[in-house]
């Protein structure tokens, strides 16, 4: 790939996001061959959404431009600095960029500390009034309990679904923003549940902090999309799109376009053709193209640079589709030969978990399910071609599956892979790691994780923030925790990562009293505190120094004093317990921010009906339940 040279490379910052340049142009190129590089970015930093792809694509720190060059390998890092993900992850996080939005994430971080607005060079002040920056970086501690701020009630069996995510939408760097504000702070869940008249299968709230004026949160709107969506929605960059998976013989891509209303409004297919130009609200609905399957474990992975979006079914097939969010037709590709093309069979009738797009490699990584084709991991170019598909040996004994998303470091060229049974004689909980570059037939490197069974599944688990902030540039060291032992009783586990390669495997405590299973793993370092979180579906006893819970509960965990050096104990307590019904979806993480009051929460659905507090006025049953919870302290 041929790079702009760093001097035209400072005359644009990654994430532009103005309102203006969405009506206009699209923000980025359109080669559906090419990945890695945004072209023609302006210098203004918006907002930012957050959604499942941003925990199962990741960055070590990728070094400094002085050692990319020593090592003969400039454009490589070029690519990874300048990929948003990336950028969002360091903003989110409060750490350094490396490139060419160095100076504009200073700037950001800048005033976040400061309180005041965050303006692009060249901008003024009159300009920057309206703008939608990204998120805060240095806040005030809050207090150390973490507390159940609201829940809602989306339906009797409402759930946004095991391994599964909500999603996020926030715009400021020193302030969350309410429903009286122009552009609120927003998040999504999906429903899992068919919609109606009466029913939504997708819903928003906004208003979402204590400090807001009136109810919170307020349904900011709501929509019967005549279906049900059972995997994790995405956003668009400006938070005015979302795409998202439909139930069906086949399964359909939905591309909605939403507008501020309370009112649940039962929505028709507009055609591709017209989506660009349909009124809001409106959506969209394609079909895949070939086979009658449907996808209930693959999520949609979006390229932002592309404009193309990744995702899997329940026969083993990928596919993808273009034109998505910014200017075009929305369709899928179809078509090409051996050596290119799309849809492609990855693993013949096989389950197929959510794709992870690694920019760096330019391969789309996914998992596979049960059977003689399945219980690996699969890799393709994103320009497709099945003699380009590259598969693993088998990971798991028959029965066993690989059932959440490859968790992919893009800086360190690693791939990590959760199976619930390994191959070994005695089949233990199994983490894979695999260089980006693995070939066929090979199995990686395996850190066992507890006893393994088939009839329990193993999400992913999360690093630490002294791997996020390791300073060995691609050969990071740090942790990664994840929840093991699916054959018995959920343990937490902390595996070393010692300059990318795994390392000792730390036992942490025994999170219940019988077999049960445990979600994925989230982690966000919030000013001085590293924070895990995490949920058991029964039968909690993990001894909680803050609120107890027992029976199905969210866990949090303070790790920031953790290191390979001083690893986890077996009598280490959770920081916090809060009581989740059948246990909770993957937890999403919004901001640090210390403005209105109520902020710095986590995201998470039900898995079982519960009692709902509602606002006060609508809300209120027993249900799924769509909850916010504060970060310091589960309550």
């Amino acid at each position: 790939m041929t790079h702009p040279s760093r001097k035209a490379t400072r005359a644009y910052v990654v994430l532009c996001l103005t309102v203006a340049t969405l009506l206009v142009m699209p923000l980025f190129g359109q080669d559906s061959e090419a990945v890695g590089v945004p072209q023609n970015w302006s210098h203004q930093i918006t907002g930012l959404p957050h959604d499942w792809t941003h925990h199962y694509l990741v960055f070590s720190n990728p070094g400094t431009e002085e050692a990319a060059i020593q090592n003969g390998a400039y454009d490589r890092w070029f690519t990874i600095v300048n990929n948003p993900r990336y950028i969002m992850q360091q903003v989110k996080r409060g750490l350094p960029a490396q490139g060419p939005a160095a100076a504009d994430v200073a700037t950001i971080e800048d005033a976040a500390r400061s309180g005041e607005p965050a303006r692009s060079e060249g901008i003024s002040t009159e300009e920057a009034t309206p703008i939608l920056s990204l998120w805060p970086v240095t806040p005030r501690l809050r207090n150390s309990r973490l507390h159940r701020d609201w829940s809602m009630d989306m339906a009797t069996g409402a759930k946004v679904g095991a391994g599964q995510y909500p999603a996020k939408f926030s715009f400021s760097t020193t302030n969350a923003y309410c429903d009286s504000n122009t552009t609120p702070d927003f998040v999504v869940f999906n429903t899992d549940v068919a919609g109606s008249a009466t029913q939504a299968s997708i819903v928003a709230y906004d208003n979402l902090y204590s400090g807001c004026s009136g109810s919170h949160p307020l349904v900011y709107w709501q929509y019967n999309t005549g279906g049900t969506i059972p995997t994790s929605v995405v956003l668009s960059l400006d938070g005015s799109q979302v795409a998202f998976m439909q139930t069906g013989a086949p399964a359909s891509l939905v591309l909605l376009k939403w507008t501020k209303s309370a009112t649940l409004t039962t929505l028709a297919s507009t055609t591709a053709a017209n989506y660009r130009s349909c009124v809001t609200p409106c959506m969209t609905v394609i079909p895949f193209s070939t086979g009658t399957a449907s996808s209930t474990n693959s999520s949609p992975f979006y390229d932002y640079s592309n404009d193309v979006l990744y995702v899997g079914d329940n026969s083993g097939v990928l596919h993808k589709f273009e034109n998505i969010f910014n200017s075009g037709t929305p369709a899928e590709i179809t078509g090409g030969g051996t050596t290119s093309g799309w849809p492609q069979t990855i693993a013949t009738g096989r389950v197929l978990t959510s794709p992870v797009l690694d920019f760096v490699s330019g391969n789309v990584f996914v998992g596979s399910g049960t059977g003689t084709a399945g219980r690996r991991l699969h890799k393709i170019p994103a320009g497709g071609g099945s003699s380009n598909l590259v598969t693993s040996g088998i990971l798991g004994e028959t029965g066993s599956r690989v059932v959440d998303a490859p968790l992919v470091d893009s800086a360190a060229g690693r791939v990590y892979v959760f199976i619930n049974a390994d191959t070994a004689a005695t089949t233990s909980s199994g983490v894979y790691q695999f260089p980006v570059s693995f070939a066929a037939g090979s199995t990686g490197t395996e850190a066992q994780v507890g006893a393994g069974a088939t009839a329990r599944y193993l999400y992913h688990g999360t690093f630490d923030n002294a791997y996020f902030t390791s300073t060995s540039g691609s050969s990071p060291t740090g942790s990664l925790y994840v929840c093991g032992d699916t054959a018995g009783t959920p343990i937490l586990y902390q595996v070393s990562i010692n300059s990318n390669s795994l390392g000792t495997v730390h036992t942490g405590p025994t999170l219940t009293s019988a077999t049960t299973t445990c979600s994925p793993v989230t982690e966000f370092f919030n000013a001085s505190t590293d924070r895990i979180f995490l949920s058991v579906e029964a039968s909690g006893n993990v001894g909680v120094t803050g609120n107890a819970c027992t029976g199905a509960c969210v866990y949090s965990f303070n790790v920031t004093s953790f290191t390979n050096a001083s690893p986890i104990l077996t009598t280490t307590e959770a920081t916090n317990g809060l009581a989740s019904t059948g246990g909770s979806s993957g937890v999403i993480i919004d901001n640090a921010a210390t403005t209105p009051t109520g902020t710095s929460q986590v995201y998470f659905s039900t898995l079982g009906n519960e009692a709902c507090a509602g606002n006060g006025t609508t809300g209120i049953g027993t249900g799924g339940c769509a909850v916010q919870a504060s970060q310091s302290g589960l309550r």
